[in-house]
């Protein structure tokens, strides 16, 4: 069976179904542009996962970072405040160590002052001069408590506070009655220095 052919010699059925051929995309072009595209989309994709991953960990690292200046930050205010809390200590015990050394010194004084105003009144009430008798008492109280006052300020005992307020209030007595003898050399130096004590302690009171 002859076949028909063109100028060229090929057979028209083979030409015209190598038309239909060159006429056709091949399906493999088709499935190579789908698959660059899948792949281009997954690389993409995987880029932008990548991305958020590395923006969190830089996220997680600041806030690590944060967190750990603010822990610094926090123990510093602490060390700060645990050395003013030690000063303010300090401080505080300077203040009645000179508190109690005044303390102590002005009622040695005021104690030395109610003795010797009580021998003089003693002598005074022994000879028959009877008003001195109020005052011959208050200055022998008052020395008590000034001697009590002195022993506890002197060794910055827990009760001292106690003690110069009760100081305080003898020496005021005392004085009150001193000071009824004006022109009495003797009682105006001891009411002048019971006024003195009182009001050194009444200052270590409210220290």
């Amino acid at each position: 069976m002859n076949r028909a052919t063109d100028g060229l010699g090929i057979p028209r059925e083979m030409d015209s179904g190598a038309r239909s051929v060159e006429g056709v995309e091949p399906a493999g072009v088709h499935a190579d542009a789908g698959m660059g595209l899948f792949n281009t989309k997954a690389t993409t994709g995987v880029a932008e996962r990548s991305s958020f991953i590395i923006v969190d960990r830089e996220i997680a690292m600041n806030r690590r970072e944060v967190l750990a200046g603010v822990g610094a930050g926090v123990a510093v205010l602490a060390g700060v405040g645990s050395v003013r809390a030690e000063d303010k200590v300090q401080d505080k015990l300077k203040e009645m160590k000179e508190c109690c050394t005044e303390c102590g010194t002005t009622c040695g004084k005021c104690l030395a002052e109610c003795l010797k105003c009580y021998a003089h009144c003693a002598a005074l009430v022994a000879g028959g001069n009877k008003a001195h008798a109020e005052c011959m008492q208050a200055c022998l109280d008052c020395s008590e408590f000034c001697k009590l006052c002195l022993t506890i300020c002197g060794r910055g005992g827990p009760m001292m506070a106690i003690c110069c307020e009760a100081c305080a209030k003898s020496c005021e007595m005392c004085a009150k009655a001193c000071e009824k003898f004006p022109d009495d050399k003797t009682c105006a130096a001891c009411a002048k220095m019971c006024r003195e004590c009182i009001k050194c302690c009444n200052s270590c009171c409210k220290k």
